[in-house]
């Protein structure tokens, strides 16, 4: 499971793209989000 901030980080890309990415990705049910059971403000990506 990554955080968008590591997606961000390993991919070099910025917020506003990797936000719209992991959107349409989620729609179309190639990704999972699940929320961090340790800091429930953030998201993990599966």
């Amino acid at each position: 499971l990554a955080s968008q901030n590591e997606i961000e980080q390993e991919f070099n890309i910025k917020r506003s793209t990797t936000t719209i990415m992991l959107q349409r990705m989620e729609k179309h049910g190639l990704i999972i989000r699940v929320n961090d059971p340790k800091d429930k403000r953030k998201s993990r990506h599966n």
